[in-house]
């Protein structure tokens, strides 16, 4: 299922970047690059087992991303930037690049946030990519209305008072929090905007 493909791709990326300490304790061995292989291994299975991408969900695509995303390397854009076609492509398919508010069905915020998050980061890994291969990003500008995600935390999500914070802050009636969260995403844009 995608579910069990984003579980094993989340452990993938975990044992990639956890200590040693704790590759003993969890996996009683410290051999990163074979716990690391095993996972990845498992986590690609799993993806391929879920249809991805002829069947995408938001759980796969996420699932896709962090196995893709893990290992990129800077010096090798145009070898590790493959996979980003893929990812726009099934963000897009899934309608991840439209605001879940402009939907006529219900979205709980929650998936509502989550979705902004998943379309977010595959506009960043885009434009980081077309910044180290020197070509155009794939997203083109006005092909996409998505918010900015929330800064807030999960489990304020879609309660009352997050979402009065979110709408003063969308109203610009409200200064963020937390203002790194927007700045974060200002990089990247201004790098977008300036390549379009």
């Amino acid at each position: 299922s995608p579910t069990n493909s984003l579980i094993y791709a989340v452990l993938y990326a975990g044992a990639v970047v956890c200590s040693r300490e704790s590759l003993e304790r969890y996996f009683q061995s410290s051999d990163r690059e074979a716990i690391a292989s095993s996972l990845h291994k498992t986590a690609s299975k799993a993806l391929q087992l879920a249809h991805f991408p002829r069947v995408p969900t938001v759980e796969s695509l996420s699932a896709y991303l962090i196995l893709q995303g893990t290992w990129i390397r800077e010096e090798e854009p145009l070898v590790t930037c493959s996979f980003v076609g893929v990812a726009v492509r099934v963000a897009q398919m899934l309608g991840l690049h439209k605001d879940p508010s402009n939907y006529s069905t219900t979205i709980s915020p929650l998936a509502a946030e989550v979705r902004r998050r998943v379309w977010w980061h595959v506009f960043h890994v885009d434009v980081e990519i077309a910044m180290a291969s020197g070509l155009p990003p794939l997203i083109t500008k006005g092909s996409w209305d998505t918010s900015i995600v929330s800064e807030l935390r999960e489990e304020h999500i879609g309660t009352f008072a997050g979402v009065q914070y979110d709408i003063e802050i969308r109203e610009g009636r409200r200064e963020p929090d937390d203002p790194s969260i927007i700045s974060s995403f200002t990089s990247p844009m201004g790098i977008w905007l300036r390549g379009k």
